[in-house]
């Protein structure tokens, strides 16, 4: 049975190791975002513009 070192520093058995997905999530803090698709973001200003425009024409018409 292996030692695994826990985010406070006690040793825990494999067996008990509920909280295995948060030296993941630590990691991709430090790390940083993980990479987005640089569409998406474009699509999304884009909509909002698009729904600025026609919010902003239905209130001046």
């Amino acid at each position: 049975m292996t030692k695994v070192i826990g985010i406070d520093g006690q040793p825990y058995t494999e067996q008990e190791q509920p909280q295995a997905a948060a030296p993941v999530v630590i990691r991709v803090r430090i790390d940083g975002p993980p990479p987005v698709n640089p569409v998406w973001p474009a699509i999304t200003v884009v909509s909002l513009l698009v729904i600025g425009a026609v919010l902003g024409s239905i209130i001046a018409g």
